[in-house]
């Protein structure tokens, strides 16, 4: 990783660009490797945990935190249609459409590229 950043820094160097530390957190997936990354001598704190198309992505490569993220923006999209839900002339059917168009959605979105566990697919059915 060290190599990587080092010609990452020489490379945007030559053209005038330089790596921002305060901005940058690398992050190691499953390694033991606790050597720090270091550029122009400066250590760069390592992150925990980052956000890669809506998905969270930890340094242990486990679901878990995306599966909280996930289900935390479902649950925060389902009663802003209350007012579909208390609508007495929409029919059922219409309102199961809304649903797994606007909450439903936002849950599995992006979904087929986790990694698919017993656990996940449990807590992602309880929700439902």
């Amino acid at each position: 990783m060290q190599d990587k950043t080092t010609s990452l820094t020489t490379t945007s160097a030559g053209i005038g660009l330089k790596i921002n530390l305060r901005k940058t957190e690398p992050m190691k997936i499953n390694t033991t490797a606790q050597i720090p990354v270091t550029v122009g001598g400066k250590s760069i704190k390592e992150g925990e945990s980052f956000i890669y198309l809506g998905s969270v992505v930890d340094r242990l490569g486990s679901t878990d935190s995306d599966i909280k993220s996930r289900i935390g923006k479902a649950r925060t999209a389902f009663p802003m249609l209350k007012n579909v839900w208390a609508f007495k002339n929409i029919r059922i059917t219409t309102k199961l459409r809304i649903l797994n168009s606007n909450v439903k959605s936002i849950l599995l979105d992006g979904v087929e590229t986790c990694r698919t566990t017993k656990t996940f697919l449990q807590r992602i059915q309880t929700f439902d």
